[in-house]
């Protein structure tokens, strides 16, 4: 059985990894969202202009860009905004290509009551700031309330 400091070890390992990799998607959703003129930080934002009206992720789908459309998602965009011709970045994304589709698919397993169209059933979404930090501190506590029995 493996000790509780190698055991820490690992489990801070795998979160740093997370946050390595959460930071890296943020910082290209970012970039993504700037170079497409969309505010940056809000997967949710909407680009407009007199005749036109579109979304983060209708355009990284119809870029055919799998990588940001599963991060978009993952940072809370919503599948069911339409843009000025009545399509859902869902619609668009159906007919995109294969992966795309699947993207989606796996989204809305995630995230969607049976029978709903695009009602979240929960957030999607990372952790909280500290989660770590608390569940560590319980962890300890639970283990000397453990020696306090023996």
């Amino acid at each position: 059985m493996a000790s509780p400091a190698k055991a820490k070890s690992k489990t801070d390992k795998v979160v740093k990894k997370y946050y390595q990799e959460l930071e890296k998607a943020r910082l290209l959703v970012n970039d993504f969202l700037q170079k497409n003129r969309f505010e940056p930080g809000k997967a949710n934002s909407r680009r407009s202009t007199w005749c036109s009206r579109t979304y983060p992720l209708h355009e990284a789908v119809k870029q055919e860009n799998v990588y940001i459309v599963s991060k978009l998602l993952l940072f809370g965009a919503d599948p069911s905004f339409k843009d000025m011709w009545g399509w859902s970045a869902y619609d668009y994304g159906r007919r995109a290509n294969e992966d795309i589709a699947k993207v989606f698919e796996e989204h809305r397993k995630k995230t969607i009551a049976a029978g709903e169209e695009w009602k979240h059933k929960l957030v999607y979404s990372p952790p909280p700031i500290g989660w770590e930090k608390f569940f560590a501190e319980l962890e300890l506590q639970v283990h000397a309330i453990e020696k306090q029995k023996q």
